[in-house]
């Protein structure tokens, strides 16, 4: 079908999305405090890298080129975040130890169970390959819970959502 050919474009700009919005929350840390002037050079080298692959690849590869460029661009964006713009504002009150892994390494570990299930049974049609999405992504949202909502943050939500489980009780 139609649709069949843009479903890979479609995964790798889903991807490269993820990719580059994953280093987002220091990102806005560095706003918030006024150092954004320190970190110009990523976005401005990001997108630069992004059109020039883009152009390069969509020539040579069509559709699938352009999304493969904005994925290497992304990687690239991540990579310059993690390795100079920290080194640049290390006198930004942050614990960069702590917010990779909160912010970085916990979110992807939560996912693991989807990219395995998809790994094993990719986008298949039949009912196992349904069931085994739904608990893959019930495995994930649990592991996203315990893994990246802390305490205090899960108490707050079930004292929000105890007037609704009294209501339906009554």
């Amino acid at each position: 079908a139609y649709a069949d050919g843009a479903t890979p474009i479609l995964q790798t700009l889903v991807v490269a999305n993820m990719l580059r919005l994953w280093p987002m929350p220091y990102s806005l840390i560095l706003i918030g405090t006024g150092h954004q002037r320190k970190i110009l050079l990523t976005p401005i080298l990001e997108g630069a890298i992004n059109l020039s692959l883009s152009v390069l690849l969509g020539t040579l590869l069509g559709a699938i080129g352009v999304a493969l460029g904005t994925l290497f661009a992304s990687a690239i964006g991540v990579v310059f975040q993690l390795l100079v713009n920290m080194r640049l504002t290390a006198d930004v009150p942050a614990n960069r130890k702590s917010l990779l892994f909160r912010t970085m390494l916990l979110p992807v570990a939560s996912f693991l169970p989807v990219i395995a299930q998809q790994f094993v049974w990719g986008s298949s049609d039949s009912a196992i390959g349904f069931v085994s999405l739904f608990a893959s992504l019930a495995g994930s949202v649990a592991l996203a819970v315990v893994l990246c909502v802390s305490a205090p943050e899960r108490e707050m939500v079930l004292r929000m959502l105890a007037p609704v489980r009294r209501a339906r009780i009554n």
